[in-house]
């Protein structure tokens, strides 16, 4: 026998699953905006771009170049003009010509500047709509969605109208007093990448200087001897980078690794925060000469040291450890 759904139970399903969308929306358009505001940091480059979009739209929908007048005039025809003569007749259509040849280009690069503002508008609410918003991070992941935005061409944009703001007057005075304001209102807009997400690399490869000083804790430790390195993801993808004779078992996101043991030491050091007996116990089993770890209690300290590894000193948080049997070796 068939079973049939009763229509209380099939309304509160349905209750259910809708309360289940509403929520992966809310989440969805919360990450939205707050990618958003991260991105662009406090920047005035939004509104800049905002108003680079209206205008170059407005341009479209207007009558003449932005409000500029014509380098040359077409007067009356010099064929009924009798005083004209044959010279000045041809320099007159000569002008023209050219004139008309300016206003095709300047028509033709209107037209494509108003197709890359409405790609830009596109692109925009590919990002803000949340069902597109929502395909996109299941596709490239929710931790980068904000690489969406490098789709928007702000940079083009901002040169396209900056240049035609700065061409608007006809004289050389008032062009310059305009490209000085423009360069001012893009220098006011911006911030420094330093006061975000990014921090400055005091070494040459310019990795995180917290990766820079375990390496030359590591190697002023190790002298000639070979460094097997065990850490985590934070360190990890960096290490090599700054120093391509230290090796390590595993790479970026655990890449790399061959044995059930090496993936082993990778998970329990970057997702098992009360497995410090069973990390060190792996890592020397592994034959890690090094160790490179969160440090947060005392404990954890004496858990890695029971297996025999040494505190050499702490680098911010991270405690590098030496295997003793390596020291006296």
């Amino acid at each position: 026998m068939h079973s049939v759904l009763h229509p209380v139970n099939r309304a509160r399903g349905s209750i259910c699953a809708n309360k289940v969308k509403g929520a992966v929306m809310k989440e969805v358009i919360n990450l939205i905006f707050s990618t958003w505001q991260s991105y662009w940091n406090g920047s005035g480059y939004p509104y800049l771009l905002a108003g680079t979009v209206l205008f170059i739209l407005a341009g479209l929908f207007l009558r003449g170049q932005y409000g500029r007048k014509k380098y040359i005039k077409f007067g009356q025809n010099p064929e009924k003009d009798d005083r004209k003569s044959e010279i000045e007749n041809s320099i007159v259509n000569k002008e023209q010509s050219e004139a008309c040849r300016e206003d095709a280009d300047r028509t033709c690069t209107k037209a494509r500047a108003g197709a890359v503002a409405i790609y830009t508008l596109l692109a925009l609410a590919a990002f803000f709509f949340p069902v597109s918003a929502w395909i996109l991070q299941k596709c490239i992941g929710a931790e980068v969605y904000w690489r969406v935005l490098w789709a928007v061409p702000v940079v083009p944009l901002l040169a396209y109208v900056g240049t035609r703001l700065v061409r608007m007057p006809k004289k050389r005075i008032a062009q310059a007093a305009m490209l000085a304001i423009m360069l001012g209102v893009t220098a006011v807009s911006g911030k420094s990448i330093y006061e975000g997400n990014y921090v400055r690399a005091h070494n040459y490869q310019q990795v995180p200087d917290e990766v820079a000083h375990v390496c030359n804790l590591i190697n002023a430790h190790r002298g000639d001897g070979d460094a097997l390195l065990a850490t985590d993801n934070n360190l990890s993808p960096y290490i090599r980078v700054y120093d391509a004779s230290i090796r390590m078992p595993y790479g970026r996101l655990g890449r790399g690794a061959k044995a059930e043991i090496d993936r082993t030491i990778y998970h329990d050091i970057n997702f098992e925060s009360d497995k410090y007996s069973e990390i060190a116990k792996n890592a020397k089993h592994r034959g890690c000469t090094y160790l490179a770890i969160c440090i947060y209690s005392e404990k954890q300290q004496k858990e890695i040291e029971a297996e025999g590894y040494v505190l050499l000193d702490f680098v911010n948080q991270y405690g590098v450890f030496a295997l003793e049997k390596a020291e006296e070796s």
